[in-house]
């Protein structure tokens, strides 16, 4: 199972470079009707977003956030998901998390509001 993951990654990511969007959304979305790894999901989700269906994206994202909390990576990907149709509130709350953990409160970036 592994294996094949390894082998479905580049040919997703080749697919999306060659802007074959809906061939490497096919991939990812086969290969889950048999199982279901979050890898997989995230392929998935890197096609819906190049194809500018951040709509379709929005779920599939919040699961791999809740089931993985700490990836930070995931979280941003979530930010950029909800900033994308407008959900300002939810988006920044989501990007803001990342400052939130022990190890990142160091590199935090201060925003000042405007005079």
């Amino acid at each position: 199972m592994n294996s094949d993951l390894q082998a479905l990654e580049p040919q997703v990511v080749a697919l999306l470079a060659e802007d074959r969007l809906e061939e490497a959304e096919a991939l990812p979305r086969a290969a889950s009707r048999r199982r279901s790894p979050l890898p997989l999901w995230r392929l998935l989700v890197r096609a819906l977003r190049a194809q500018g269906r951040a709509h379709e994206a929005l779920p599939i994202q919040r699961m791999l956030v809740e089931a993985v909390p700490g990836d930070l990576a995931a979280c941003f990907d979530l930010a950029e998901i909800l900033l994308l149709p407008g959900h300002f509130y939810a988006g920044w709350r989501a990007y803001r998390y990342r400052y939130s953990l022990l190890h990142t409160t160091r590199i935090e970036r201060k925003v000042r509001r405007p005079r």
